[in-house]
């Protein structure tokens, strides 16, 4: 399957063909920097209010997904091998804590809109959480090494 994202959902700026696709999802970046949420449709964003997170593509490459942390919502540990993760805040203040691949914590950052930050396993773990009394949106995409 072509990884031409054809998603009415998906903004323009992340609209891109096999031909440019590098497999890391570090090759998103300017793309990803780009995004708001105001490039989401109400669709989107209704959806993403019943659901918690909404897949916008999901191919053989890459996996590009909206998410809503209301306060409290935290990810478990966790980690992303092959082509890494690239994440963007678009609205609200997330946290961000680094782990070694032993699970003991190495850093934590607070992200606040418009921060984007890369993590692959070699550089370890992580867990991203939702600290404050108001609600936080993200974007992720994951690219998988062929």
């Amino acid at each position: 399957m072509n990884p031409i994202l054809h998603n009415p959902l998906v903004p323009n700026s992340l609209k891109i063909s096999s031909k440019s696709f590098s497999h890391s999802a570090l090759g998103f970046l300017n793309a990803l920097s780009s995004i708001t949420l105001q490039d989401f449709d109400d669709d989107a964003l209704d959806t993403l209010d019943a659901r918690g997170s909404l897949v916008l593509v999901h191919s053989e490459v890459m996996k590009l997904t909206l998410i809503k942390w209301p306060p409290g919502k935290s990810s478990k540990i966790h980690g992303h091998p092959e082509g890494g993760c690239i994440f963007k805040v678009l609205d609200g203040v997330l946290t961000e804590a680094r782990y070694d691949t032993s699970d003991q914590l190495r850093s934590q950052s607070v992200l606040f809109k418009n921060a984007v930050n890369y993590i692959d396993d070699q550089m370890g773990f992580h867990k991203v959480s939702n600290n404050t009394d108001g609600v936080a949106y993200s974007i992720h995409l994951y690219t998988y090494n062929k």
